[in-house]
C-alpha cells in the first residue's frame, strides 16, 4: 500500500524534470522494473548526472499529503536527484523477497557515500521492510555523520523496525553527533526505561566534564523518571539556562504525578515552551 502511494507521490514530484531528464528517467524506470540489475547499478550511479540536484520544493497541501501517508517521512529535505534514485528503487522487483534483498545488498556494497546516503533514506518506502533491520542498524553504526543522519533523522523507518537496543543507540548517538534530535521520528513513543537510565548517565558525563548538555536529551526522560531522574530535573530547573529550564519543565510535565508537581512548585515557572518540537527548532 504504501509502496504504491509513494510511487504516485514520486511521479508526480518529477513530472516536471525537463524533458531530456524525464526521458532518460523513464527508461531507467522501465529497464529496472523488467528485472535488469544492470541498469539499476547504472541508473542510480548516473541519476545526479543527468537530473537536478536542486531541493524538492513542496507546497503545504503536498507536505501534508506525505504525513497522511507515511508520519514522520520529509521528503522535503531531499534534492531531486536523491527522489530519483528512490523513484529507481521502487521499481525493482520485489515479488521474491530473497531475490529483491539479494540486489539491495549488492547496491549497497557499490554504492558511493551520497549513493548510501539515499538507500538508507528510501528504507520506510522499501517493500519487505521488517528484512531491512539489520541494515538500518548497520547504518546507525556509521561512523559517517551523513549516513547516520540519513537514518536517524526525517525517517520513519527507525521507529518501526528497529529493536530498543538499535533504537536506543541511535537516540545516543544523535546527542554524541550534536544531530538534531528534534528531526527523530517516534521519539516519544519509543521513549524507555533503560534509554532514560543511558540519557541521565550521559547527562551526568557532561556535568563532570562541565560540558553543556542539549536539553532536548531530557524529552527521553521525562515518562520514565525515578526518583535519581526527578533529582537531575530539578537540578536543570534549579541552575540551567531558559532553553534548559524549559526542557526539564516539559520533561516534568511528560513525567505528571504528585513528584513532578512538587519539583516544578519547588521552582519559578520556566518561560513557556509550547512543545519539544519548537524547543528543538529554536535552536541551542
Amino acid at each position: 500500500m504504501v509502496v504504491h502511494a509513494a510511487l504516485e507521490l514520486l511521479d508526480g514530484w518529477l513530472a516536471d524534470l525537463p524533458a531530456a531528464g524525464r526521458d532518460w528517467l523513464s527508461s531507467a524506470v522501465a529497464g529496472v522494473a523488467a528485472g535488469d540489475e544492470r541498469a539499476l547499478f547504472i541508473s542510480f550511479s548516473l541519476a545526479p548526472r543527468k537530473l537536478p540536484r536542486t531541493d524538492l520544493q513542496l507546497s503545504e497541501q503536498e507536505r501534508r499529503k506525505v504525513e497522511e501517508l507515511l508520519p514522520g517521512w520529509r521528503p522535503w529535505r531531499w534534492s531531486l536527484d536523491q527522489v530519483a534514485r528512490t523513484r529507481l528503487l521502487l521499481a525493482l522487483p520485489h515479488a521474491d523477497p530473497e531475490r529483491f534483498l539479494a540486489t539491495l545488498d549488492r547496491l549497497f556494497a557499490a554504492a558511493g557515500l551520497q549513493e548510501m546516503v539515499a538507500l538508507y533514506q528510501a528504507l520506510a518506502l522499501l517493500p519487505h521492510g521488517p528484512l531491512l533491520a539489520k541494515r538500518a542498524a548497520e547504518g546507525v553504526r556509521s561512523s559517517m555523520t551523513v549516513i547516520f543522519e540519513s537514518v536517524a533523522l526525517d525517517n520513519p523507518y527507525p521507529h518501526v523496525h528497529l529493536d530498543e537496543g538499535a533504537w536506543n543507540q541511535l537516540v545516543l548517538k544523535s546527542l554524541f553527533n550534536g544531530s538534531r534530535m528534534e528531526r527523530i521520528v517516534g521519539f516519544d513513543a519509543r521513549a524507555n526505561l533503560l534509554l532514560m537510565r543511558q540519557l541521565c548517565g550521559y547527562a551526568h558525563e557532561r556535568w563532570a566534564a562541565h560540558r553543556r548538555v542539549d536539553p532536548l536529551l531530557w524529552r527521553g526522560v521525562g515518562r520514565f523518571a525515578d526518583a535519581d531522574a526527578l533529582r537531575d530535573l530539578e537540578r536543570v530547573l534549579a541552575t540551567g539556562s531558559p532553553r534548559e529550564r524549559q526542557a526539564a519543565a516539559l520533561a516534568l510535565h511528560d513525567r505528571g504525578g504528585a513528584q513532578a508537581v512538587a519539583v516544578l512548585a519547588a521552582h519559578p515557572p520556566a518561560p513557556d515552551t509550547v512543545s519539544w518540537d519548537a524547543l528543538g527548532e529554536a535552536g541551542p
